[in-house]
């Protein structure tokens, strides 16, 4: 699968998240304007990116996209550890692969993630924790968190 294809379907899943999350593209809307910004919002949205930006195989820097997407995660009310676990997920799967696979592009958006967070979501508590755990203490082993 090429890179095109993967940035596509990427794309067209993280729209399909917006869409779903039925709120205007307004920056007043979702309070980033600082006028309708709670205390709460902004230590999650902080949170979120914080913890985006840590995240082995990402560009490090952060997007109004990236921002947006952190409040609407607020505003659905995706619990943090969700999206603790699902970066954690994912950096793992992006870190633990076959030593002659191809190297992966720099990841540049929270929005690459939104399949990995739906997909921790979806798992629920049928994953325990402590898998979560053992990935990021491989992870801190190896020097990348």
């Amino acid at each position: 699968m090429s890179s095109s294809t993967d940035w596509d379907d990427n794309h067209r899943t993280f729209e399909k998240f917006y869409r779903s999350m039925s709120g205007a593209c307004d920056p007043q809307s979702i309070g980033m304007t600082g006028s309708n910004d709670t205390a709460e919002a902004q230590d999650y949205v902080t949170k979120v990116l914080e913890a985006y930006r840590a995240t082995p195989g990402t560009c490090g820097t952060i997007s109004r996209a990236d921002r947006f997407l952190a409040h609407k995660l607020f505003e659905k009310g995706i619990p943090l550890h969700a999206i603790e676990n699902a970066l954690v997920l994912a950096a793992g799967r992006r870190t633990f692969r076959p030593p002659d696979a191809p190297p992966l592009n720099t990841v540049r958006s929270l929005a690459y993630f939104v399949p990995v967070i739906e997909e921790v979501l979806e798992t629920g508590d049928r994953v325990r924790e402590d898998y979560y755990k053992q990935i990021r203490s491989k992870l801190q082993q190896l020097g990348k968190i």
